[in-house]
């Protein structure tokens, strides 16, 4: 069996309020382009291949915090390997290999040590990889364990930043390196499904550790790194490693008259192993173990009949700390964000086989919910057509 698809996308974005709160003309703009392309091949009744490339160019023209373009371009390749070993045991195993170019242009800020040499030099070659063997111990019982390699690679703006600011005394710099190694997140997990006939129900329990090497932090939360005549400068950094372990509770099902229902439970605890402890800063320090929400509830109900579709959904999260730039973009300020819900309704009518038109109302318990230290995120309502070929 042969299977070929292809997809390219292009997006744009036009920044011009960096901390949330007061607008700033940034000037900046970012470009994204990819174009991806997949071949579904099965050789043998038991195994199933997908081969997968993958291009995309990045790019931030962002005027007073780089003083030029910072852009990448990536090439990915990807193998994806679905083994039925026995009725009851399954093995996928997925790798990818992803090969980057940086690439810099326009005046960086003089007295950092840096070039666009540098920059247009740095290249990285990274390999990550997904394994899962799926048990199906009976036909209510089966048992899932994976294991991942992730690549998390610095943004634009951590490789390319590049910001003098006079409201600190002495004049201080802020400045990003292309030397930066990636992030990599090292994940297991284990999963228990049971299936739950009399009401019509799947139980997940599932828990996990991960552990992330080389945490990238910006340089307005690391330890000084230099001083040029005077000049204190910080540099974003590696700045150690993170762990995480956590758990997860969810009942999925539906039944035969039409409703359907889902609800979940996930905890999360973090520690951090970072040297973001050491050294002056004239910053606030990130600290990660309390940026992630400990605790998420989801709980939703739908309902079909005929040609009617009708779903809710509520989300509850527990408060967290988040980050933004001050107004004279000199420091990272801690913000709390405090425990909230988030509603959501939808609505939909299939006009055909083919066609569904829907209305969904996200966020509707509030026109506007504090989600994160940047700007509110407001209400939307949406009026959608969907095309099933």
């Amino acid at each position: 069996m042969l299977s070929l698809s292809a997809t390219a996308s292009d997006a744009r974005v036009q920044i011009d309020d960096v901390n949330g709160t007061t607008p700033v003309q940034l000037g900046e703009a970012q470009s994204s382009y990819v174009v991806q392309a997949s071949d579904l091949v099965k050789p043998a009744v038991d195994h199933t291949l997908r081969f997968g490339l993958e291009y995309r160019a990045d790019a931030d023209d962002s005027g007073l915090l780089t003083g030029g373009t910072i852009s990448n371009q990536i090439a990915a390749a990807s193998l994806m390997w679905d083994w039925q070993i026995t009725p009851s045991v399954t093995l996928t195993n997925a790798v990818r290999l992803d090969l980057m170019q940086l690439h810099h242009s326009g005046t960086l800020l003089p007295g950092t040590g840096l070039t666009n040499a540098q920059y247009d030099s740095t290249t990285l070659t990274e390999p990550s990889f997904n394994s899962g063997v799926v048990w199906k111990a009976s036909d209510d019982d089966a048992l899932r364990l994976t294991l991942a390699r992730g690549v998390q690679l610095p943004t634009l703006l951590q490789y390319g930043l590049g910001l003098r600011s006079t409201a600190l005394v002495p004049t201080t710099v802020f400045v990003g390196r292309p030397d930066l190694n990636p992030a990599i997140v090292w994940n297991a997990e284990l999963d228990y499904d049971r299936t739950l006939p009399a009401i019509g129900s799947t139980l997940r329990n599932a828990v996990f550790v991960q552990q992330t090497d080389d945490v990238i932090a910006w340089p307005f939360g690391t330890p000084l790194a230099a001083v040029q005549h005077g000049t204190p400068i910080f540099y974003s950094q590696n700045v150690g490693d993170t762990d995480a372990a956590g758990a997860e509770l969810e009942l999925k099902g539906h039944n035969a008259a039409g409703f359907r229902w889902n609800a979940s439970y996930a905890f999360v605890a973090t520690s951090d192993h970072t040297v973001l402890d050491d050294g002056p800063r004239p910053t606030s320090i990130v600290e990660y173990a309390h940026s992630t929400p400990n605790h998420v509830v989801i709980g939703g109900i739908g309902y079909s009949r005929d040609k009617l579709e009708l779903d809710l959904l509520a989300r509850w999260q527990a408060s967290y700390l988040d980050y933004r730039v001050n107004q004279q973009r000199t420091a990272l300020l801690a913000v709390n964000i405090d425990n909230y819900v988030t509603m959501t309704a939808r609505v939909g009518y299939r006009l055909t086989e083919a066609l569904t038109l829907a209305l969904t109302a996200q966020q509707f318990n509030q026109s506007q919910l504090v989600e994160t230290a940047g700007p509110p995120v407001e209400r939307q309502i949406i009026v959608s057509l969907t095309v099933r070929l």
